[in-house]
């Protein structure tokens, strides 16, 4: 057994803030909200980009999904997130007020990151999965369809894989992944020129509802959902402004 498997558990969690108004500004918005009005509390040094080059996977995320603000903590954030979670009772962003009303929390402590090898999950991306960088999308262009689906399921399972590595994997199994999308055609995101999918894959790694992969996790882009008895609703808006 190496150092990975031995690592501890993963733990995550998830708030969801109802307030007075629907929120339509976007996480940046927020974030500056947060950084000025909490100077000290140990969330802002996640989001201003102190911690950047010591966590390699953002350990929390700023999300707007469904115009309602949400955190998603993981591991080294959650008791940033949790402690920012009860002081957070209000947001005054310009001449608005947004009074929270609601806090709803989702803490995700079960055997995250373990990778099965004879059982699969469905998941679905409920904003846009950002696959392709711009060297990868020039790349991916003059495809056929059979090597598109194959270099998406390639870099769909490294996302995988360097979130499971960073985070704590249990062991050593190999990731298996099957991206399905109504279109193979991606779709450039409007404040760069990365690509963008939206659908469902399959996969047989436990992954924690409402982390974010691929490129751009840090403006609520690809951000997942596992896929249980009821499917749950999806961000409508598709704007990934989570």
């Amino acid at each position: 057994m190496n150092l990975i498997s031995q690592q501890s558990k993963v733990r995550s969690v998830f708030v969801r803030f109802k307030t007075s108004e629907p929120i339509k500004v976007t996480p940046y918005v927020v974030k500056g909200h947060i950084m000025k009005y909490f100077p000290n509390e140990r969330f802002v040094s996640f989001i201003n980009g102190e911690l950047h080059g010591v966590y390699l996977y953002p350990r929390i995320q700023v999300k707007i999904l469904r115009e309602q603000l949400c955190f998603f903590a993981v591991n080294e954030g959650v008791s940033a997130a949790l402690s920012l979670t009860e002081k957070l009772e209000y947001l005054q962003i310009e001449d608005k007020k947004y009074e929270v009303v609601d806090k709803q929390i989702l803490d995700q402590s079960e055997e995250l990151f373990v990778v099965k090898s004879d059982q699969y999950y469905k998941y679905k991306f409920i904003t846009p999965w950002v696959a392709l960088n711009e060297k990868q999308l020039s790349q991916y262009e003059p495809m056929f369809s059979n090597e598109r689906r194959n270099m998406l399921n390639l870099l769909l399972e490294r996302n995988l894989d360097f979130v499971a590595n960073d985070l704590g994997r249990f062991n050593d199994e190999k990731i298996e992944v099957r991206f399905v999308s109504s279109s193979l055609t991606p779709k450039t995101i409007e404040y760069s020129k990365f690509g963008s999918f939206k659908g469902f894959f399959t996969s047989n790694v436990i992954i924690p509802d409402y982390l974010g992969l691929g490129n751009s996790i840090s403006k609520g882009l690809g951000t997942l959902v596992q896929l249980k008895e009821r499917e749950p609703e999806a961000d409508t808006e598709g704007k990934g402004t989570a």
